[in-house]
């Protein structure tokens, strides 16, 4: 999840400027567009509440969000989303651990024109899916 003032951004974030930093840092670039906006911008960003970014790990158990969040703001940021941000398992994949609100997202794409073309296609995967399992279930 990502907020940008533009007006700093195409100040201090000119395409020159970037192509610059990633010449001088080749080797340290790991994740990408992350990696170049944290260099960049070290140290230049603020806070936001959890909320707006509910991601995948918030539904497992894992200790990454303690060094900036407390368990207190995960628990209301996973009753209150305000931007479920689907990582890792997509809810139009229809993989082996669903997401748990993989019913928001298809919810609110029925508002967009995608809709109807993404129900034909996901349709013939869940298909597949449901076979698959069915399958495996025949095998303990």
């Amino acid at each position: 999840m990502l907020l940008l003032n533009l007006d700093r951004f195409r100040k201090l974030g000119s395409l020159k400027n970037i192509v610059k930093y990633v010449r001088n840092n080749k080797g340290r670039i790991i994740c990408h567009d992350q990696d170049i906006l944290n260099g960049m911008f070290n140290n230049q960003y603020k806070e936001i509440p959890l909320k707006w970014n509910v991601n995948n790990t918030m539904y497992r158990f894992v200790t990454s969000l303690r060094h900036t969040y407390s368990d207190q703001d995960a628990r209301a940021a996973r009753l209150n989303p305000g931007i479920i941000h689907f990582t890792g398992d997509k809810p139009w994949h229809w993989g082996w651990a669903p997401h748990p609100l993989s019913d928001e997202y298809w919810k609110y794409l029925k508002y967009t024109e995608f809709y109807s073309s993404a129900e034909t296609e996901f349709a013939l995967s869940k298909l597949i899916q449901a076979h698959i399992s069915r399958i495996r279930s025949c095998f303990p």
